[in-house]
């Protein structure tokens, strides 16, 4: 059975510790503006989902997934160099427009990912993979 008592008292504790609950709103909205905003959240949100949705195995989805959050706190940090240079009174290059042919996640996967997929097309599959190759045979006994 829950002790909603100490429950709640647990819940306050933590709260106070995070130095209430306006601190916490503030940290909140700092995380939700590094993002990008809502639509920033949700333009990722649909990339994850096509991700999902998509062929590949689980650690596939899971490494292309992983590389769509890359990718954005990539851009965050590029977007704070610049700031940080004008703060410190050196310029910082701009750096070059991307175009959707340069952009290594517009299927979901990186350039490596991609490059390790065509590797083994080329391979083909050997005996013991899941997908063919024959695996491993069985005398008559």
């Amino acid at each position: 059975m829950v002790n909603f008592s100490k429950l709640a008292a647990s819940a306050k504790k933590a709260v106070d510790k995070a130095g209430g609950p306006d601190a916490i709103k503030q940290k909140a909205q700092k995380a939700l503006d590094d993002a990008g905003g809502t639509d920033g959240l949700k333009a990722k949100a649909g990339d994850i989902g096509d991700i999902a949705k998509g062929k590949g195995s689980v650690s596939d989805k899971a490494k292309a997934a992983a590389g769509v959050v890359k990718r954005d706190e990539d851009e965050a940090a590029a977007a704070e160099a610049p700031a940080a240079a004008a703060t410190a009174g050196t310029a910082a290059a701009a750096p070059a427009p991307e175009s959707a042919d340069d952009d290594p996640d517009a299927d979901g996967i990186d350039e490596e990912e991609r490059e390790r997929r065509r590797r083994r097309r080329r391979e083909g599959r050997g005996a013991g993979h899941r997908h063919g190759g024959g695996g491993h045979r069985h005398e008559n006994r």
